[in-house]
């Protein structure tokens, strides 16, 4: 499939929505711009290493998990489980920074 789109993706992952806990968030609160550095969870305050693969290998390298997180982060902030089309864009944006 070639349909995937990191400029949308982009859009969905900086956008800032009304989160399941009733506070403004998006998936930068808790990742950050910089995807090579470890940030905290807005929620929690826990650690989040890098979602780059480039700066962490072992993100995105297995299916059942990018499929358990995106579901999870997705409802967290947008209230809901994204599309399929969505969760690749966000992959594919993901996947763009690091070029």
């Amino acid at each position: 499939f070639s349909g995937f789109d990191a400029k949308r993706g982009e859009v969905i992952f900086t956008s800032t929505h009304m989160g399941k806990k009733g506070k403004a968030i998006s998936c930068v609160s808790c990742h950050g711009n910089d995807l090579t550095q470890s940030h905290q969870n807005f929620f929690t305050g826990k650690t989040i290493e890098p979602l780059s693969p480039k700066a962490n290998p072992t993100r995105l390298s297995e299916v059942a998990t990018i499929d358990k997180w995106l579901k999870r982060n997705f409802n967290d902030v947008y209230n809901r489980e994204g599309t399929a089309l969505e969760k690749g864009d966000v992959l594919a944006y993901i996947l763009s920074k690091d070029k």
